[in-house]
């Protein structure tokens, strides 16, 4: 199975600007007509807009060179050239977009569906000799190419947005418990590594739905690269709350806790920071709690951490852990409308006029 495509560098071309027309109007009885050759279109522009109606970046990356339209040229009678057609490009949204400009890179957050932003814009269209007609020059034969469309390395990263993020070592449940709560359809099996992408889910509540996301196992040494590393802790940097689910039948439950805060810590600070709920699964294979792992799970109770022991298989605790998660606070809060089409910002040399600075 291939690894999902989160993160893709492309080259984006404006398109070229059409050729301004040298002509001149065919009058009868008037020899010295007057000049009429319109400009040329300008180029298309490359675009990126955002979408739920793609997961990755596995489309474009086949392509991984965007160009803009061709101006027209212009014509006779002071007609312009057509505009070249910009290339939209879709990606899903929760890109985050870097633009390699000559005055510095410029950072985009597309962070809601139908985002548009243009990452290279096309070439301004040569003005005809109409246009350089003056007292001195009634009838000038002058004229102008167009001018070439602009080219950027874009990198794209994506980051999903989801409400809940799942965390556990391999085979700990965490696509069994999608399944259950969600309408996903993940696959699931008795051996580490059944998931080696993001997988998402949708809770349907009454007045809201909320976004789970099932990140692919972590193991111990999983930050210096072993297993699937951990490329993917980048896709819960959004979400509202962790579920850490361990595995029920595990005789340690402190240390399948702490491989995976250990891991957390070294990719990010940040998440250690949110809020968490510890689930224990697979409480139908549990015979007995040993008085460590009782005495563990105490102390999670004590430091404020809610904890659930669950059966998916027996559909035993799934109420009352759904229960909890309609009552958390987020749930009840209305989604903000996005204040800006996009957030920017930048580094190095850019106009100040030309940024909108990221406000987070």
């Amino acid at each position: 199975m291939a690894i999902m495509i989160d993160h893709l560098e492309i080259l984006c071309i404006g398109g070229n600007g059409g050729r301004g027309s040298v002509s001149f109007a065919t009058e009868k009885f008037k020899p010295k007509a007057p000049p009429d050759g319109g400009d040329g279109g300008n180029g298309g522009n490359v675009v990126l807009k955002s979408t739920s109606l793609v997961q990755t970046f596995k489309d474009l990356a086949n392509k991984r060179q965007f160009t803009g339209g061709s101006g027209g040229n212009g014509s006779h009678r002071n007609q312009h050239g057509k505009t070249g057609e910009d290339e939209i490009i879709m990606v899903p949204f929760g890109t985050q977009v870097q633009v390699f400009r000559e005055s510095g890179i410029v950072y985009y957050d597309l962070i809601s569906e139908g985002q548009e932003v243009t990452v290279a814009y096309g070439g301004r269209g040569g003005r005809g000799n109409a246009a350089f007609k003056n007292s001195r020059n009634r009838s000038p034969k002058h004229f102008e190419e167009g001018e070439p469309g602009l080219a950027h390395k874009v990198v794209l990263d994506l980051k999903i947005f989801a409400d809940i993020g799942f965390l556990g070592l391999p085979n700990s449940g965490k696509s069994t418990l999608l399944n259950a709560l969600t309408s996903s359809h993940s696959k699931i099996a008795s051996y580490p590594f059944t998931t080696l992408e993001p997988q998402l889910g949708v809770m349907k509540l009454p007045h809201k739905n909320l976004i789970m996301a099932d990140i692919p196992g972590i193991i111990e040494g999983a930050s210096a690269g072993k297993g699937l590393g951990i490329r993917f802790l980048k896709h819960i940097e959004r979400t509202k709350i962790l579920i850490h689910l361990i595995d029920g039948t595990e005789s340690s439950y402190r240390e399948c806790y702490e491989k995976i805060r250990t891991e957390l810590s070294v990719y990010s600070k940040t998440l250690l920071e949110k809020p968490e709920i510890v689930v224990i699964t697979k409480d139908d294979l549990i015979k007995e709690v040993s008085s460590v792992n009782k005495s563990f799970l105490d102390e999670l109770s004590q430091k404020g951490v809610k904890i659930f022991v669950i059966s998916c298989l027996k559909q035993k605790g799934l109420d009352t852990l759904v229960s909890y998660i309609k009552r958390l606070e987020f749930i009840n809060e209305e989604d903000e409308p996005p204040v800006k089409l996009f957030k920017e910002y930048t580094i190095r040399n850019l106009p100040r006029s030309s940024l909108l600075l990221m406000n987070d």
